[in-house]
């Protein structure tokens, strides 16, 4: 998978990508947990974001 990435994209491998090589049970341990912190991190930038256009409509 890395020589994949790094003969037809631009991009370094990652730790998601390198997760992806984890045995079964924790292949989807690492899936769950990144998921949940995009779904975070998404929900932490979008409560920021409407707190600015509520700021800024004031």
């Amino acid at each position: 998978m890395a020589i994949v990435f790094r003969v037809f994209t631009d991009r370094e491998p990652t730790v998601l990508t390198a997760a992806n090589h984890l045995a079964s049970p924790w292949c989807y341990l690492a899936a769950v947990v990144a998921t949940i912190t995009a779904v975070a991190a998404i929900a932490v930038l979008d409560v920021r974001r409407k707190a600015l256009l509520r700021s800024a409509s004031r």
